[in-house]
């Protein structure tokens, strides 16, 4: 037999190329969940971060095209887009803000 003849598979090479499938559709899987997982986190802080005032929507908005851009191959670099900032006021709830520190809590414990 010549080394350029084709060779049938057998049994076995069936069953590992099978099982090589398999795992790479797993690990396939297991990297889609985790990036949603991820996606969801990441909405999660962005949107906790608007409600508390530290981030405008425009900024928000900023944020994601550019997570869209670095992760999107098919989006023109030649498009600019530009979001508008104005600075952030200043929030009237104090207890939104919190620029002290406070101290640690203490524990008074009697042991008898």
């Amino acid at each position: 037999m010549t080394p350029d003849a084709p060779t049938h598979a057998g049994p076995t090479d069936q069953a590992a190329e099978r099982e090589a499938r398999l795992k790479a559709a797993q690990q396939h899987d297991a990297e889609v969940r985790e990036a949603q997982y991820t996606r969801k986190l990441t909405l999660a802080i962005l949107s906790t971060l608007q409600h508390k005032g530290v981030l405008s929507a425009a900024e928000i908005d900023s944020l994601l095209l550019a997570a869209r851009r670095s992760t999107d191959a098919s989006f023109a670099p030649s498009v600019a887009v530009r979001a508008e900032f104005q600075p952030l006021e200043p929030v009237a709830d104090p207890k939104k803000v919190r620029h002290e520190q406070r101290p640690p809590p203490v524990f008074d414990i009697q042991i008898d």
